[in-house]
């Protein structure tokens, strides 16, 4: 049965005034969850009643092979209020630890960030604050599994036009968690929010972003896992870059959806890849009993392929890899895939001649084994480009460092 492209409701509030009127006003940030002890399978969601979005509730319902949610068996595992907020839960994120039979949750309310804990049948255990001085974004995050990363995942969050990776250490232990910042992976979106971290089948983020003045998403796309050694200072991932794709024509949505955000990647519940999103249909005109945008998001399911993870789907990926202004520092490394050209663009400052020291390699498992490729961008030029590039490369150095520099690379 063919499913790529395939768009199929999977929750909406306005079926939802009978059944369960306290979220018939929204629904969102959904992500599965799959109980591997039990085989049962969960949609992991926030709902709310308000009409301006503002008093959000965590919950969860079973979720069917078709796509179907047991809205009779909705359970609120994170209600409005049991912490004091404005802008209350209002994302969420989770995993289920079959060690030790535990959910693992991660959401945000106002400025900071918490991680619950609960057991098989969804009873609350505790909960400890990781971070203040976020948004409404939701913390994804996923176990890297032993060999000297037992207990440790790794998270991402959206900081204003950056993208930034994190460690959780000891992210099954309340008491001894900590949080580990891994610095900017990505920098260009006009307003990233809320997103969805991924190891396999690569290590990429999808974010919704807001360009040209709507809600849409983009993917921000890294090396596999098997390119890579690790997560330590040394070993790959605090210093590997993302690069930027548009994602929306490999989902074939349409107009109808108006906006669309909240991502989240996976193969559940059915054995097919898929990204759930949320639609904001009515947010573009204002309601006259608020005198606010509307809030109702939806929540739907496109079916995708490997496509979304394949370079040369997008034609061109993109990262901003140095910003004098910004004091973004240089030093990550990207991964090409088959790019047949790196084009390196200088703008923002007037000088004479621009030398950018390029490192060239094949693998970040043995990341000291590279070529050094120096390139000068003449005064008159502003750009330059390297062909056919090696799997791995780094802007090591730029002289003068004045101005931004981006690259692009072309499949």
């Amino acid at each position: 049965m063919k499913r790529f492209g395939k768009v199929v409701p999977v929750l909406r509030p306005q079926e939802l005034k009978n059944v369960f009127p306290d979220f018939s006003g929204g629904v969102g940030t959904p992500y599965t969850v799959f109980n591997s002890s039990t085989g049962e399978k969960w949609l992991l969601f926030t709902g709310w009643k308000d009409p301006v979005g503002l008093k959000r509730e965590g919950a969860v319902a079973p979720i069917e092979k078709n796509l179907t949610v047991d809205t009779g068996k909705i359970k609120k595992i994170l209600p409005s209020g049991m912490i004091p907020g404005n802008y209350t839960m209002n994302a969420v994120r989770g995993v289920y630890n079959p060690v030790r039979e535990e959910f693992i949750v991660t959401v945000t309310q106002d400025s900071e960030a918490y991680i619950f804990l609960f057991d098989a049948d969804w009873n609350r255990l505790g909960f400890k604050r990781i971070l203040e001085n976020v948004g409404d974004h939701g913390v994804p995050f996923k176990p890297m599994g032993a060999y000297g990363y037992l207990h440790d995942a790794v998270a991402a969050i959206p900081s204003g036009e950056k993208i930034k990776l994190l460690a959780i250490r000891d992210v099954d232990d309340l008491d001894k968690m900590r949080v580990e910042d891994y610095g900017v992976v990505a920098w260009h979106g006009g307003g990233n929010d809320v997103l969805d971290l991924i190891l396999m089948p690569r290590i990429s983020v999808i974010t919704e972003s807001d360009e040209f003045g709507k809600w849409v998403l983009k993917m921000f796309m890294g090396p596999p896992l098997s390119d890579v050694k690790g997560l330590d200072s040394e070993g790959g991932v605090p210093v590997i870059g993302l690069l930027e794709g548009d994602i929306l024509p490999n989902l074939m949505v349409d107009d109808s959806f108006t906006q669309i955000g909240h991502p989240h990647y996976t193969t559940e519940p059915d054995g097919y890849p898929k990204i759930l999103f949320s639609s904001f249909r009515d947010t573009w005109s204002t309601r006259r009993d608020t005198e606010r945008e509307g809030y109702v998001h939806e929540i739907y399911a496109v079916y995708v392929d490997h496509s979304i993870f394949d370079p040369r789907s997008y034609g061109v990926l993109k990262d901003r890899v140095f910003v004098e202004a910004k004091r973004e520092l240089l030093g990550k490394w990207y991964w090409t895939g088959s790019a047949r050209k790196a084009l390196l663009i200088h703008s923002g400052a007037k000088s004479s001649n621009v030398s950018i020291e390029v490192f060239e390699a094949t693998s970040l498992i043995n990341p000291e084994d590279y070529v050094v490729t120096r390139l000068e961008i003449p005064e008159d030029r502003g750009k330059v480009s390297l062909d056919e590039p090696a799997p791995f490369i780094k802007i090591n150095s730029i002289n003068p460092a004045r101005g931004s520099l981006w690259l692009v690379l072309k499949y």
